[in-house]
């Protein structure tokens, strides 16, 4: 379940930047 967790990682960049 590698890829889930490179989802994970680029989601949670996303979700600063649109902070």
């Amino acid at each position: 379940n590698g890829e889930v967790e490179s989802n994970e990682k680029p989601l949670k960049m996303e979700k600063g930047k649109e902070k």
